[in-house]
């Protein structure tokens, strides 16, 4: 397995906000994750967005998932010094 394919870059990943009210779905957001890298050293994906409910309110969220083990060894220990 390649390091891209290890880091997911190619992989296209989204998070869907559904609501459920008296047994009735319905899809609020369909939030796509691109690959990223932070500032950590870390990578994976990240998306934000805002929400908007059908009561008006507006919901801020934001989604982040690292790759376990991702982020360099020698960033670590320069980070611990």
């Amino acid at each position: 397995m390649s390091e891209e394919e290890k880091q997911g870059k190619n992989r296209r990943l989204r998070v869907v906000f559904e609501e459920d009210s008296n047994g009735q779905k319905k899809i609020l957001r369909e939030l796509p994750l691109p690959f990223k890298k932070f500032s950590s050293g870390s990578d994976g994906f990240y998306g934000s967005d805002k929400i908007p409910l059908d009561n008006g309110e507006r919901y801020q969220v934001s989604v982040i998932m690292t790759r376990i083990g991702s982020k360099p060894k020698d960033q670590t220990k320069k980070e611990l010094a």
